[in-house]
């Protein structure tokens, strides 16, 4: 390459179309406009739109083999441009404090085209050999077949990109939006063009696409293209005033314009820098490229995609369950960004031996799914969703919740949740007429799932206590509850140990003259498990327990749960 200052043709040909065409000017004219208006009446979408990634068709017009560059160097240039637009490329810390808060993500991407204009499958590079030894911005014939170039495909549906020999140390150059469709698009040196193959330094890492995309998206020069008057404007609020183009790569802070102390945004990718140099775009450029996609160039909004990662949870579960008592569940949605997820529902699968109770909000039933209507969550939102069930059986109960929305979700693996619920059988004991004393024996069962193999059972904790919770009627009845609650650890194969709790209240009467008093003690425990099925274990705890009381008494002990 002859020049090793970057070189951009873009004003160039802005210039040559403003003289030639009335209705270029007249179409500049009123997207400059609605560029103002969409600025000032504050209808900056960009935070709430998703991303818009846009087709690109690469036509490489090569005079000789080594302009022909290889697919491996175009898709090195897609990568480039999709890092810049998204502030991704690892340099882009290189940015000075000052600066970094001005840093924007345009929330735009690059694919390669997959079907052409017909509507056959492409991999979205044409290659078409030429006799023309090098392209030039005023003829801009490599924009046509018939002159030795390659015809545009429509420019409303595709970016244009065409890589060629350009004359005199020319880079590259684009056509702001408002110009012919048939000439729409970027033109690269291909020297400048990728990080492989041809791309020489110092324009060897694809930012002079970046640059020229840049154009496309109506960005102009960060200096205003007035020489270095100091007069221009790029039309953007947050990029610094400056003295013309910078070239290779100045030393921060480089004042121009009497912009110190920070001076000149030299890192920006519409400033001359080299390809190392320049590295961002700012908050109000990103804005600019909104508008332009909103307005003269909107028709690429319908590749817009959205990604709202979803997920959710299960919050306030109980260790377990009883048939005939309400239990209740909070599913936890959560969007885990990056974008807003619009149109989010939430489903529950009602468990076959559970009857739905009340849900907060309130959702709609249809046979044994639950749904909820739950509108748009913003990124990094969170919203609880309650249900209450009544179990019918003591079976196993297993809880079933997924979430959705419209948007392209990144990871769908969170998307939903299985939990099930151990579930017990109670037994009925009643104690005959007994004086100071009754021992009995009781037995709890549980289930569990876990994909780990339960190696033993043993009891961690057994306590038993007695509460007084009422005071002798006339006929003399004292009423009590005995309450006994046992920690069970489970060892798994694994190393690791699950830990459940089991609880057994009794409600106990007594036909005694007041000041009678009752205790309870555990004698003997016992835990013993039983594989069902592949991840399905029974846990069986037996426990011997005696209730005392300090006077003669009669005893009626139903277990209720």
């Amino acid at each position: 390459m002859s020049q090793l200052q970057r070189r951009c043709g873009t004003m160039d040909l802005h210039e040559k179309l403003l003289r030639e065409s009335a209705e270029y000017a007249k179409n500049r004219a009123e997207i400059e406009k609605f560029t103002a208006d969409f600025k000032k009446s504050k209808l900056l979408l960009a935070a709430d739109r998703g991303i818009i990634r846009i087709p690109v068709v690469v036509h490489v017009v090569y005079n000789t083999p080594v302009q022909n560059v290889p697919d491996e160097q175009i898709n090195s240039q897609m990568v480039v441009l999709n890092q810049d637009f998204r502030s991704l490329n690892a340099d882009i810390v290189n940015v000075p404090g000052v600066f970094q808060d001005r840093i924007a993500d345009a929330r735009v991407e690059f694919t390669l085209a997959t079907v052409d204009p017909q509507g056959n499958p492409t991999n979205g590079i044409v290659r078409v050999p030429t006799n023309v030894t090098e392209f030039t911005i005023e003829a801009d014939n490599v924009k046509f077949t018939v002159a030795g170039g390659s015809d545009a495909w429509p420019s409303d549906k595709y970016l244009n990109m065409w890589v060629c020999n350009l004359e005199g140390g020319l880079l590259g150059y684009a056509q702001f939006p408002g110009g012919p469709a048939n000439t729409d698009g970027v033109v690269i040196d291909f020297q400048a063009f990728g990080t492989t193959g041809t791309a020489a330094p110092p324009f060897h890492l694809g930012r002079t696409a970046t640059h020229e995309v840049g154009h496309w998206l109506n960005l102009f020069h960060i200096w205003g293209d007035d020489g270095e008057a100091c007069t221009g404007s790029d039309l953007v609020d947050d990029t610094p005033n400056q003295a013309g183009p910078n070239f290779g790569c100045p030393t921060f802070p480089h004042i121009t314009c009497s912009n110190g102390p920070n001076g000149d945004m030299f890192m920006n990718y519409m400033d001359y820098g080299d390809d190392h140099c320049i590295i961002m775009f700012s908050k109000g450029q990103a804005d600019r490229m909104d508008a332009c996609l909103q307005g003269p160039r909107s028709s690429f909004l319908i590749y817009e995609v959205r990604n709202a990662d979803l997920s959710i949870e299960f919050t306030g579960t109980p260790a377990f369950i009883e048939a005939g008592k309400n239990f209740t569940v909070v599913q936890r949605v959560r969007n885990l960004g990056p974008d807003k997820a619009r149109e989010v529902t939430l489903s529950f699968v009602l468990p076959e031996n559970t009857q739905y109770v009340s849900s907060t909000p309130e959702g709609t039933m249809n046979g044994n799914l639950v749904t909820w209507t739950l509108g748009d969550l913003a990124n990094g939102a969170m919203l609880d969703v309650s249900i209450t069930l009544l179990p019918t059986n003591n079976q196993l109960t297993c809880l079933q919740a997924s979430v959705s929305s419209i948007e392209a979700d990144p990871d769908t693996g969170n998307n939903s949740i299985e939990q099930c619920l151990m579930a017990f059988q109670t037994e009925r004991i009643r104690a005959a007429r007994v004086i100071d004393s009754t021992t009995y024996s009781k037995q709890l069962r549980g289930i569990i799932k876990t994909d780990k193999t339960i190696t033993s059972c043993q009891i961690l904790e057994i306590k038993s206590e007695t509460d007084h919770v009422s005071l002798p009627d006339a006929a003399g009845n004292v009423r009590a509850k005995v309450e006994t609650e046992i920690v069970v650890g489970l060892p798994l194969s694994n190393g690791q140990r699950i830990k459940c709790k089991m609880e057994s209240t009794h409600h106990v009467q007594l036909m005694a003259p007041p000041g009678t008093r009752i205790s309870s003690d555990i004698l003997s425990y016992s835990c013993s498990f039983e594989q069902l099925e592949e991840d399905k274990y029974k846990i069986t705890v037996i426990f011997q327990q005696s209730v005392q009381s300090t006077q003669n008494t009669i005893l009626d002990i139903p277990v209720i749960g």
